[in-house]
């Protein structure tokens, strides 16, 4: 059986700093601790998922809303979507969060997913 469940809800915006501040003020958030060290994302701690604003660089995918799943092995669940017809947009990426891998894919009708689970080696 798997450990599956929704960790993450990314919003890809021009400006991630100027959105999440916007929602801050009218929604009275308080933001997460930072994961990088530049404004290409930030976003807040909600009943333990993370909603995020992410800097929009991939015109593949455009100003969607990115579900992100947390999962055992991202690569066998990767592989086991894109069998059943996701698209792989972003190969397994070790290096974007260390100690974790993700996974970008797009689901048989073109909605954005993602996938985080731990780097080969590591456990979450």
């Amino acid at each position: 059986m798997s450990n599956t469940k929704l960790c993450a809800v990314f919003r890809r915006t021009t400006d991630p700093v100027a959105l999440a501040t916007w929602y801050a003020e009218q929604l009275f958030l308080q933001p997460a601790p930072r994961r990088l060290e530049n404004d290409d994302q930030t976003g807040f701690t909600m009943d333990g998922v993370y909603f995020g604003f992410e800097r929009n660089a991939d015109v593949a995918i455009g100003n969607a809303t990115v579900l992100w799943f947390s999962v055992d092995d991202a690569f066998a669940v990767a592989d086991r979507l894109e069998r059943a017809g996701a698209r792989l947009v972003e190969a397994p990426n070790t290096v974007a969060s260390p100690g974790e891998t993700l996974v970008l894919l797009t689901d048989p009708e073109g909605n954005p997913l993602g996938l985080i689970g731990p780097e080969p080696g590591n456990s979450l």
